[in-house]
């Protein structure tokens, strides 16, 4: 942990100070003694119990006895529940998923990019007598699906190198030249997941502007079609585009 210079304002420098400690705390197994929270910052241990009162009187540090550690205190764990809330992507997903569904009757696959795959995190059946979901935690190949073909067009390479996704987009542009490119300034992808079934998938943006998941739409290609409705197209990307909002970024133009 970085120490807190003393050549900053005074304003400045308190600031840090008290973001040091609730990171400390934060990140902590266990009750911290004001020695410790005192070395590891690099200030006086004075400094450092100043600072930890203002904290208990405002619930973000909590003080246990005997032993006079500190820990996090109520309110800083009702700040981390309700980050996981506002940015946990299924739960923010469900309302759109559900909303697609009943506008196309396709099913609707909510999946998370991970360097290894795409990791399905919820599926939704659509209307039809057949049945179609994904269970949840199945790993989605890049190279055969519509949300890895769109990982692989959108995702940023300096942030991916040496990675099986890196893998697979120099093994998908040598030998599909040009194809992710046409995904990437389309901001939608369109795979056959298996014979007779066709998918559709849009990316979910989260901070910086990379890649975080998909939502995508599944059918048999009599139900969806080989060549995907513009209006089905366009909720897709609708939807994707709240769902990156929603994730505190504001997506990329593409057209």
């Amino acid at each position: 942990m970085p120490t807190v210079a003393k050549s900053l304002g005074e304003g400045t420098q308190a600031a840090l100070l008290t973001v040091a400690i609730i990171d400390r705390l934060a990140q902590s197994d266990g009750p911290v003694s004001v020695s410790d929270l005192a070395k590891e910052v690099g200030t006086s241990k004075s400094r450092i119990f100043r600072h930890l009162q203002t904290l208990l009187n405002a619930g973000i540090a909590t003080r246990y006895e005997p032993g006079g550690q500190y820990g996090v205190g109520p309110k800083l764990v009702d700040i981390g529940r309700a980050i996981n809330r506002r940015y946990d992507l299924v739960n923010l997903a469900t309302s759109v998923m559900h909303d697609l569904r009943e506008s196309f009757g396709h099913s609707v696959i909510l999946s998370r990019v991970e360097h290894h795959g795409i990791e399905v995190l919820k599926s939704i059946s659509g209307k039809s007598p057949i049945v179609l979901e994904i269970r949840p935690g199945t790993v989605l190949p890049f190279l055969t699906s519509a949300q890895g073909k769109l990982a692989m067009a959108v995702a940023q390479a300096s942030l991916n190198s040496g990675t099986p996704l890196a893998a697979a987009r120099a093994t998908y542009e040598r030998e599909r030249p040009g194809e992710l490119e046409v995904v990437r300034q389309a901001g939608i992808s369109v795979a056959q997941m298996r014979e007779g079934l066709n998918g559709v998938a849009a990316p979910i943006f989260g901070p910086a502007d990379q890649i975080v998941g998909t939502i995508a739409l599944l059918d048999t290609v009599a139900d969806i079609g080989r060549e995907i409705e513009p209006a089905t197209i366009e909720a897709l990307k609708s939807a994707a585009q709240r769902l990156s909002e929603s994730m505190g970024t504001t997506p990329k133009k593409v057209s």
